[in-house]
């Protein structure tokens, strides 16, 4: 019985560090969003928005929105429906999301009605055309923004010269596909450190 504690033991703990990195690993973006990365381009440069998930407070949700590119690397939250952009500020030893006074072009969950004038970026947008699964703004410098519907979310496309070279969208059933690969892992390392368990215990058995 001794013989065999001892061989089980440390086999927990091979069994605990081979599932451990899959388990640490394992996070599902949970967002209202239909994609989880947009990646937009033109001839000189490449900027790629990421969605890292989402968190509510106070009843409003809000986007964590992972901006990449050659020159920068910034984190900020997206006001769901406000379309506002906030960023982490700290007073008084605590940290709190702030207003930056800025609105983001990335998405609009409902079209907006034609000829309405919409906050984007630090300034104003008027609806000039509105389509069946599309529409179009155009900013406060006379630049056109256009934007494709993408389930019921509509994301933007092109921004001047600016155009969206991938879309990555959410994949249904993410949090299941996980569960089922880490348990498949965490069966087939089971099985294999058991039988070699055995082998082991039926060695010093003979050998005592």
């Amino acid at each position: 019985m001794k013989l065999a504690f001892k061989i089980l033991i440390p086999s927990l703990i091979l069994l605990s560090a081979i599932l451990l990195p899959y388990l640490l690993s394992y996070r599902v973006t949970e967002t209202p969003l239909p994609f989880i990365k947009l990646v937009y381009g033109s001839n000189n440069t490449e900027i790629s928005f990421t969605i890292k998930g989402s968190l509510k407070i106070n009843g409003s949700e809000y986007i964590i929105v992972e901006k990449t590119s050659t020159k920068e690397h910034t984190t900020y939250f997206v006001e769901c429906d406000t379309r506002k952009i906030f960023y982490l500020t700290k007073a008084d030893d605590k940290q709190y999301l702030g207003f930056s006074g800025i609105y983001t072009v990335l998405w609009f969950t409902k079209p907006p009605k034609a000829n309405e004038t919409v906050p984007i970026l630090d300034h104003y947008g008027v609806v000039s055309n509105i389509y069946d699964n599309s529409f179009n703004l155009r900013d406060y410098y006379g630049v056109n923004l256009h934007y494709e519907k993408v389930d019921d979310v509509y994301v933007l496309s092109s921004y001047g010269e600016l155009k969206l070279k991938n879309i990555v969208l959410k994949e249904g059933g993410l949090m299941e596909k996980s569960l089922t690969y880490i348990l498949i892992v965490g069966l087939v390392a089971t099985a294999l450190i058991l039988s070699t368990d055995l082998i082991l215990l039926r060695i010093l058995r003979r050998k005592t």
